[in-house]
């Protein structure tokens, strides 16, 4: 039997129409919910990295990209003349560089890809120092490589070695300094860095030295 509306109570009317217009609205939320979502969290670009080890593994595709063709020239003319000096120097230089880009890319230094890289940049160094001793700029290198793969003890014996030959090339006394703080001789450490400055006091280094001072003492 059909029901009488005429004859249906005020609450029940008023009743029916908050549940027809709680469906209504009910109905128009679910329709705009997946727009608003969609809307406040866009697809991601295409191409676009999401994370930061993706990002930091592109860098990495881009840097040995740009590096291994370098090498593989370098070695066929190694293949051709093996102890040539020059050669010897470049290709070590090449695969510091590479190691270093590395290193940056990483966001956390030495310790990752570029480990791989380290120690053929130093025989290649140790090598050309054996044909010409006595280089002051590849002897530094060298103790470079060292201190980035690790062998601190071997890097600060290398760099001292200088510093004592040459005493005015002031750019090895910086190294030596970190060379001694990565070693923990700060009081070393800090008359390096001191030395530095002293020897140029608008050097390249001259802030990172000094930052390096302070932060010594102040954990002494």
């Amino acid at each position: 039997m059909a029901i009488d509306k005429s004859r249906s109570k005020p609450w029940v009317k008023t009743l029916a129409i908050i549940l027809a217009l709680a469906l209504l609205f009910g109905l128009g939320a679910l329709t705009f919910l997946p727009l608003l979502v969609q809307n406040n969290n866009p697809a991601p670009t295409v191409g676009a990295a999401t994370t930061g080890q993706q990002a930091s593994a592109t860098s990495t595709t881009t840097i040995d990209a740009t590096y291994k063709p370098r090498v593989e020239a370098g070695a066929k003319k190694l293949e051709a003349d093996p102890n040539n000096y020059d050669l010897l120097l470049a290709q070590a230089a090449t695969y510091q560089e590479w190691a270093s880009k590395l290193a940056d890319a990483s966001g956390k230094g030495p310790g990752g890809a570029d480990m791989a890289y380290w120690p053929l940049a130093i025989e290649l160094y140790k090598k050309a120092l054996v044909i010409k001793p006595g280089g002051s700029e590849p002897a530094v290198n060298l103790g470079l490589c060292y201190l980035y793969s690790g062998q601190t003890a071997l890097a600060v014996t290398t760099i001292e070695a200088v510093t004592r030959s040459d005493p005015k090339f002031s750019q090895p006394h910086y190294f030596l300094g970190r060379a001694y703080a990565q070693a923990g001789q700060k009081e070393k450490a800090i008359a390096a860095f001191q030395q530095y400055v002293k020897l140029e006091p608008a050097g390249e280094f001259v802030k990172d030295a000094n930052a390096y001072i302070t932060e010594l003492k102040a954990a002494k």
